[in-house]
C-alpha cells in the first residue's frame, strides 16, 4: 500500500472542515494526520492552520509529504482546505497523486463572506480582497478538468 493519500478535501475555509475532519478522524478505517491543513500543492497560501510549513511545495521533499500517511489503513485523507483557492494546485496534485476523490464543503455564498470578514478582523488582515474565494463553482470546475470523482458538500 501506498503511504499517499486517496481522498482530498480541498475546500473551501470557514464552511465547516474543521467538524468534518474531527468527525472522520473518530473512524476507525480512515487515517487522517494530525496537522489538519498541510496545503503541499499549494504555491500562493491564503490562510495556513500550520504556518510553520509555508510553501511546503518548494521546501520540502514528496517524501516529506508522503510521511504524513504512513498507515495501514485504507483511507486516507488529505485536509488541505485552500488547496481549490490555488488554480494550478489541481494539477499538481493530479499529477502526484493520480485520479483520487476530491471533496468540497461550501456554504451559503453570503455566510461564507460574512464568516470570512470576520475571520480578517479579527486576525487584523482586513482590507484582503477575499470575495472572488466565495465563487466555488469557478473553483470547483478547475478540479473537475483534473478530478474525476468529485463531491461536493
Amino acid at each position: 500500500m501506498e503511504n499517499k493519500p486517496n481522498v482530498l478535501v480541498a475546500g473551501f475555509p470557514k464552511c465547516g472542515s474543521t467538524y468534518l475532519y474531527h468527525l472522520l478522524r473518530q473512524h476507525p478505517d480512515i487515517f487522517i494526520p494530525k496537522i489538519k491543513e498541510i496545503n503541499y500543492f499549494n504555491k500562493d497560501h491564503f490562510f495556513l492552520s500550520e504556518p510553520e510549513i509555508l510553501n511546503p511545495r518548494h521546501f520540502k521533499p514528496l517524501s516529506w509529504y508522503y510521511g504524513f500517511f504512513n498507515t495501514n489503513k485504507k483511507i486516507r485523507i488529505d485536509f488541505s482546505i485552500i488547496s481549490a483557492l490555488d488554480v494550478c494546485s489541481a494539477r499538481r496534485a493530479r499529477k502526484v497523486l493520480g485520479d483520487i476523490k476530491v471533496i468540497f464543503i461550501t456554504r451559503n455564498k453570503k455566510d461564507f463572506l460574512n464568516s470570512m470578514r470576520k475571520f480578517l478582523e479579527k486576525e487584523g488582515a482586513m482590507g484582503r480582497d477575499y470575495e472572488e474565494y466565495a465563487d466555488f463553482d469557478y473553483y470547483i470546475e478547475n478540479y473537475k478538468k483534473h478530478f474525476s470523482d468529485i463531491l461536493v458538500i
